[in-house]
């Protein structure tokens, strides 16, 4: 058995002798770096879907409070329903696939907040991954595999609190240069082992290990 990360990984083998971890891919190609348009301020996103637009949401409050400090637009997607953060400009859009990797790339910031619990533990990261491929600096919980995509200070901040939801995107609106070096860093990191190239020979290898 293929399981996308170790949660599902351990849990899964309570019921099966063989199983391996065969992370989720991203398309590098589809999901990668494009040319961003001139802005007054920078644009800050979060894409998602409507079972998930809680979790934008519930950071409201600390996108205010970085707002006051350094005014900045946000992009919603796909949360279903118009989503207010006060003293913000929001624009909520339909998500669409033939779109999707589009928005990803015209962000400078991405937002993944998630809570902690046994489902999101499970997930395997995708958003994280879209962002870093798409060469956008994230801010992360730091929930299951979302530790090991993104490393802290490095290629993305992580976030526990609204204290460091603000923190971490104020130094992000702050320092452009940061944004860039932590993007580059991620796009070559997702790229080396997240990207379909990466992780395809392992994939192929076990399932011709089973067809033998």
């Amino acid at each position: 058995m293929l399981a996308g990360n170790e949660t599902i990984a351990d849990h899964a083998s309570g019921f099966c002798d063989d199983v391996r971890v065969q992370p989720t891919p991203v398309d590098t190609d589809l999901y990668r770096p494009r040319g961003r348009p001139e802005r007054k301020r920078p644009l800050v996103g979060w894409i998602g879907s409507p079972t998930a637009a809680y979790c934008i949401r519930d950071i409201a409050p600390a996108l205010t409070r970085a707002a006051r400090e350094a005014p900045f637009d946000l992009l919603v997607v796909g949360a279903g329903e118009e989503v207010a953060v006060e003293g913000v400009e929001v624009e909520s859009v339909a998500w669409s696939l033939a779109t999707e990797a589009e928005l990803f790339s015209s962000l400078d910031v991405g937002l993944y907040p998630i809570p902690d619990n046994p489902w999101t533990r499970g997930k395997c990261g995708m958003k994280a991954l879209q962002y870093q491929a798409s060469g956008v600096p994230a801010v992360v919980s730091p929930v299951g595999v979302n530790e090991r995509i993104v490393a802290d200070g490095e290629t993305g901040f992580f976030a526990r609190s609204d204290a460091d939801w603000t923190d971490a995107l104020l130094r992000y609106l702050r320092e452009p240069e940061l944004r860039d070096a932590h993007a580059r860093a991620g796009r070559e990191a997702v790229v080396a082992r997240w990207s379909l190239a990466a992780l395809t020979p392992g994939f192929v290898a076990a399932c011709e290990e089973v067809l033998a």
